[in-house]
Parts: C-alpha cells; sequence; structure tokens
C-alpha cells in the first residue's frame, strides 16, 4: 500500500491507504473481502468513504502500476479456481478449459 495515488488519495480524507483501496473497490461495484484478526484493522476494513471523480481518476492505474491485480489470501483448499495469479489445485470442472 505504498502507491502513492492511494497515499495521496488516504491523505485527502483522513483514512489509511486500505480504507481507500477497499472504498474505491466498493465505488467501482466490486466485492473485496478484508481479512483481519487484529480489532482495529477489523474495525477500519468496516469504513469506506466516498471518492470523488478525481479520486478515481487517480486511483486508476494502481494495479498496473503495482505488477497487476492478484490475491493476497490463498486458502489451502485444493481447488484451482481459475484465478490468474495462482494456477496450482485441482481444476474444478466448471473451471476446466474447454477442449
Amino acid at each position: 500500500m505504498s502507491d502513492p495515488a492511494v497515499n495521496a488519495v488516504a491523505t485527502r480524507h483522513g483514512v489509511a491507504p486500505g480504507t481507500v483501496l477497499l472504498s474505491w473497490h466498493v465505488c467501482a461495484g466490486r466485492v473485496a473481502l478484508a481479512k483481519s484478526v487484529t480489532e482495529q484493522r477489523i474495525v477500519g476494513n468496516l469504513k469506506v468513504v466516498e471518492l470523488t471523480s478525481k479520486d478515481v481518476k487517480e486511483l486508476e492505474g494502481v494495479p498496473e502500476r503495482n505488477g497487476g491485480i492478484r490475491r493476497f489470501i490463498y486458502p489451502p483448499h485444493g481447488v484451482n479456481f481459475g484465478f490468474p495469479d495462482k494456477d496450482f489445485g485441482t481444476v474444478a470442472p466448471e473451471y476446466a478449459p474447454k477442449a
């Protein structure tokens, strides 16, 4: 969470960079599953700030500048759900490549 745009938006709104990223996903209609075990972060993960169009414009390109979209949590479910950054595990039939 060291992207300059994320930090600039966080500073403007007086929130943590993680709050900005969660807000960005919510603003775009995506589902972001935040995980934490500490009370402070759990409470922080419930915050969502209203992003301006300027904020959203600044945040465009964050994934590309930071190595693409990727997952940070990899549950040991043993099934390959087709995520582009992880290709381990047994491929679930509904995600298997079509011949």
